[in-house]
């Protein structure tokens, strides 16, 4: 367990720092320091009463292994989970030993330091509080992975939903509120291995209305579960319209963006059978698929 969690467990009642520093078996300079890491990462987290006790400004919503198994039971669903203190990032984690984690396999993490987004983007998440987590799936090779992204953001917007979050879906896998800030992303990785093609989905939502931690991920999985189900017997045309349904940009005016430099604006008309983003400008349609682009929208 990292040091910030443990200092954060042990403040589950007021505690001196001669008393922290003591259980965490820390130097009291170490222990401040690590108060003061804390804080940097959510501001007044821990604070410091009259008395000269430190204690925690809000309830920390810790997850619960033994309650995530039996909501996960109750809906029959076969995951095995681990939860971690913390770490840089969850799908670093697994991808280290792929091989170690069969099909299924959920990491999740109380926090989340360096959480990688696509275009090496950095997801910074708040202990304890938000959901930082990463599941491995192994197909047979047969499985049209290249539409992962897409069918997930699909997934993670129906959770959202489920708990009267109102959010869009902006191309390809980003989840936003209606007011167009960012509360979810994701970010796929995958190879072949032993004849089976593996993916890790890395999944990183803001816990915007303090919904219970452990709730919230057996919701969350309850969604991939179902939609993983659904592809291969529906394929993509059905998820693309709900995809579609819940796009923020849809029919609207596009701006594409390469490296910070505008290359091409037009009409979003939607998206193809294989996923890519289709923009029209005058009577030509330019099909984007690349991860390293960007858009706007008005």
């Amino acid at each position: 367990m990292s040091n910030k969690i443990e200092l954060l467990k042990i403040l589950s009642t007021p505690k001196s720092l001669e008393c922290l520093a003591q259980t965490l078996g820390l130097s009291k300079f170490v222990t401040e320091s690590i108060i003061s890491s804390i804080n940097n990462i959510e501001k007044d987290l821990v604070k410091q009463n009259s008395l000269g006790k430190f204690f925690l400004s809000r309830k920390i919503d810790w997850l619960d292994i033994n309650k995530i198994n039996v909501s996960l039971s109750s809906y029959n669903l076969k995951y095995q989970v681990l939860i971690l203190g913390e770490v840089t990032s969850t799908n670093s984690y697994i991808m280290e030993k792929i091989d170690t984690y069969p099909n299924r396999s959920v990491i999740i993490a109380e926090y989340q330091s360096l959480g990688r987004g696509r275009g090496n983007k950095i997801w910074i998440s708040r202990i304890a509080r938000d959901i930082t987590l990463s599941i491995v799936y192994w197909f047979n090779l047969n499985f049209i992975y290249e539409l992962l992204p897409l069918i997930i953001a699909v997934a993670v917007n129906r959770t959202l939903k489920n708990f009267m979050i109102r959010t869009r879906i902006k191309w390809p896998n980003d989840i936003l509120l209606e007011g167009e800030s960012k509360v979810g992303g994701i970010l796929v990785e995958g190879g072949i291995k032993n004849n089976m093609r593996y993916a890790v989905l890395g999944i990183g939502l803001d816990n915007l209305n303090d919904i219970d931690r452990n709730l919230l991920l057996v919701d969350l999985i309850k969604s991939l579960e179902n939609i993983l189900s659904e592809y291969p017997l529906v394929g993509f045309s059905l998820l693309k319209q709900e995809w579609l349904a819940n796009c923020i940009h849809y029919h609207k005016n596009v701006q594409i963006f390469k490296s910070g430099v505008q290359i091409d604006t037009g009409t979003n008309i939607g998206i193809s059978d294989k996923g890519a983003l289709l923009v029209k400008n005058g009577e030509t349609i330019i099909e984007y698929s690349s991860a390293n682009i960007s858009l706007r929208w008005c």
